[in-house]
């Protein structure tokens, strides 16, 4: 961790399961999406690969006046988590193609 210093002797919580995740590695990485269909993700939608296996699930999401179309963000299965690649967003039994893309979503500097 950046922000917590693990060599320590100091004990906190939860310190066994930092140590864990740190050898380990992690197993789902927060991702922001793209989509190009009108619907809105919304927290708690699944997230599919392409072919169909389960990989995630949204966090938030909304629709983006500056971009004029839905965004989102949330976690995926980490070999999924690769910019550009495709993903499937569950919503009601229909699935939205979406695209995993870079944060911020629109340039601050412009």
């Amino acid at each position: 961790g950046w922000i917590t210093k693990l060599k320590k002797d100091a004990d906190f919580p939860s310190k066994d399961r930092f140590l864990k995740q740190k050898e380990q590695g992690v197993r789902r990485r927060l991702v922001a999406f793209t989509l190009n269909e009108r619907r809105v993700p919304r927290h708690g939608y699944e997230i599919e690969s392409r072919r169909g296996a389960k990989i995630g699930v949204v966090t938030s999401g909304t629709h983006s006046p500056t971009l004029d179309q839905p965004i989102g963000t949330g976690y995926v299965k980490v070999k999924y988590a690769n910019l550009g690649s495709k993903i499937m967003i569950v919503a009601g039994g229909k699935k939205l193609e979406a695209e995993i893309c870079k944060l911020p979503f629109v340039d601050p500097t412009v």
